[in-house]
């Protein structure tokens, strides 16, 4: 999908560099080096979306952004910039800003996703498709079929609720585009929206990010800033992989869902209200992390009221091929991706642990070896390619699918049972060490990568002794069981 862009910067290698990147996508680009030369461009034609340096001479980014709106309402701005900070972002997001990138931004991981996202959505907007295009859009363009339709069918629903949402799944499962098209179908649409990522930050800058910062509350508190939770007033704020946060910050976040009020750090005696909508995430299982007494109980109750689980890639491989298309729309020349037999037999089989980011990584890799769009199997990462290694070892051709058994599996793995190589027994304890490995250890990933419960993995470990060689992480202490309401000492 291509779309006009403007792009501003007063540094003219950044503003090329940037515009040749979004011309290679297929999109109309023009570069100015001046906010005033942009205006005069805005007032002749339309475009889509502008990207602009925040900091810039005569005019800055944000007046730049209100001038924008007036000239083109319907057009999205996005704001770059070197140095941000919460006031700068609270002042983009409250003015109309889309999203905002800092330098130096990545064009794949950050500016492509969002493009794409922008002009997905405002060609639902003016087609009249009804829910479906709404969803498409809100969800990156994509909206598939089988478990994933059925968790995207809820969200209209889920997103008219302001009550608190938690979406769990593995890494790479879309966790953060299903906050994010939750906000976009909601009422606070037109508000920010502002993910927080739990686990890049030690609990004490996560805690002042969060709630903000009063005067004089520790050296260099020179003055008093917001958080994440002013800058998202009147939207949306993703607490992205909040098991990671330690008990006494979930004390304060229950208060926050529980209460609707905070306090900046260093100032206990005037609470701040907020209006934001809260969705947690995480790719942990956060009933887990309760059991092992690393979540509290209560927070888990507060975020859970929505519960939301994204399914992996292993669950939707019937999608893959739709999957590829929509990936090879932005990865691919000319928009499309062709796979050879062989190669898609690979990425059938494959375990896919890092879910649609790794096929996505893959598709890229398999590209940059590749030619004029055509993927073939010596193209795929090695441990893509070892999923085929069994096929191709029967004899038959790398361009051909392989050949079933009776039993679903290739002949050389059936001739390798009857052979007697290995037993049943040493065949579990196999795949069970495979399925720990890919999952990090994590028994609650492999329990579901295996195709059943955590209590039986566990007990089919201690069956084959394997208890201790995936032991898990020990606390320093035990620490003793809270009561809902209360901090740990």
């Amino acid at each position: 999908m291509n779309g006009s862009i403007l792009v501003v910067d007063d540094d003219p290698r950044f503003g090329r560099s940037l515009g040749h990147a979004l011309s290679g996508d297929g999109h109309r680009v023009e570069v100015f080096e001046r906010a005033n030369q942009a205006l005069a461009e805005l007032e002749r034609e339309d475009y889509d979306l502008v990207f602009t340096d925040l900091v810039m001479p005569e005019i800055d980014g944000l007046e730049l952004m209100e001038q924008i709106k007036r000239i083109r309402p319907r057009c999205e701005v996005v704001l770059i910039t070197g140095h941000p900070t919460i006031g700068t972002v609270q002042a983009a997001l409250r003015r109309g800003a889309r999203d905002y990138l800092t330098k130096p931004a990545s064009f794949d991981d950050e500016v492509r996703p969002l493009v794409e996202s922008v002009l997905a959505a405002g060609v639902a907007a003016g087609s009249g498709s009804g829910r479906r295009g709404e969803i498409h859009a809100a969800f990156d363009g994509f909206v598939g079929e089988g478990p994933l339709c059925e968790v995207l069918s809820l969200l209209p629903r889920i997103a008219r609720s302001d009550a608190p949402v938690l979406i769990q799944g593995e890494s790479g499962t879309g966790k953060e585009l299903a906050a994010r098209a939750i906000h976009r179908l909601s009422p606070r649409a037109s508000g920010p929206f502002v993910a927080v990522n739990c686990a890049a930050l030690p609990e004490e800058l996560l805690e002042s990010e969060l709630f903000g910062v009063a005067r004089g509350a520790y050296t260099g508190a020179s003055q008093a800033r917001g958080g994440f939770f002013e800058a998202a007033r009147g939207g949306t704020l993703l607490l992205d992989e909040v098991a990671e946060t330690k008990p006494t910050l979930q004390a304060k976040l229950l208060r926050v869902i529980q209460e609707g009020s905070y306090y900046r750090l260093g100032d206990a005696s005037r609470p701040l209200e907020t209006d934001v909508r809260v969705i947690a995430s995480s790719h942990r299982d956060l009933a887990d992390e309760v059991a092992e007494g690393r979540f509290r109980l209560d927070l888990f109750y507060r975020l859970n009221v929505v519960p939301l689980r994204m399914p992996s890639l292993r669950e939707r491989i019937r999608e893959l091929p739709a999957l590829i298309e929509h990936l090879g729309r932005s990865l691919g020349p000319e928009g499309s991706l062709r796979v050879r037999p062989s190669a898609m037999a690979a990425l059938r089989r494959h375990a896919w642990p890092g879910n649609v980011r790794e096929l996505r990584n893959a598709l890229e890799h398999a590209l940059v070896l590749g030619a004029e769009g055509e993927i073939e199997l010596r193209h795929l990462p090695e441990a893509i390619r070892g999923s085929a290694a069994e096929p191709e070892a029967s004899g038959e051709s790398s361009d051909e699918p392989p050949a079933d058994g009776p039993s679903g599996e290739s002949p050389s793995v059936e001739a390798g049972k009857e052979a007697g190589l290995e037993s049943l027994e040493e065949a579990e304890a196999r795949q069970i060490r495979e399925a720990l490995r890919r999952t990090g250890g994590n028994r609650s990933q492999a329990a579901r990568l295996l195709g059943v419960s955590r209590r039986v993995l566990g007990y089919r470990m201690r069956k084959h002794a394997l208890e201790q060689e995936f032991a898990l992480p020990r606390r320093e202490a035990p620490r003793q069981s809270w009561l809902p309401g209360f901090d740990d000492a």
